[in-house]
C-alpha cells in the first residue's frame, strides 16, 4: 500500500471516529464523491469535515450505493 493510499485510509478511519462528536441520528452522515476522491462528514445537509480518499482501481471498482453502519 501506498503512502498516500495509507494516508487516505487513515484519514477515513479518523473521519468515521470523529463523527460521533457532531451528533449520531437521521441529519448525520458519511457522503463519498468518488469524482472528488473526497469523504464528508454530512450535519443537516451541510458538510463539516471533508478528508481526501483513495479508493478502487480497475479491475478493483468501489461499489456505489447508501450503507448503514451496523458496528463500530
Amino acid at each position: 500500500m501506498s503512502a498516500s493510499r495509507k494516508f487516505g485510509s487513515v484519514l477515513v478511519i479518523l473521519l468515521l471516529t470523529l463523527a460521533p462528536l457532531f451528533g449520531q441520528g437521521p441529519g448525520t452522515s458519511v457522503e463519498i464523491d468518488l469524482q472528488q476522491q473526497t469523504a464528508y462528514l454530512v450535519q443537516n445537509g451541510r458538510p463539516v469535515l471533508a478528508t481526501p480518499i483513495s479508493s478502487g482501481r480497475y479491475g478493483h471498482l468501489t461499489e456505489t450505493g447508501s450503507f448503514k453502519i451496523l458496528d463500530k
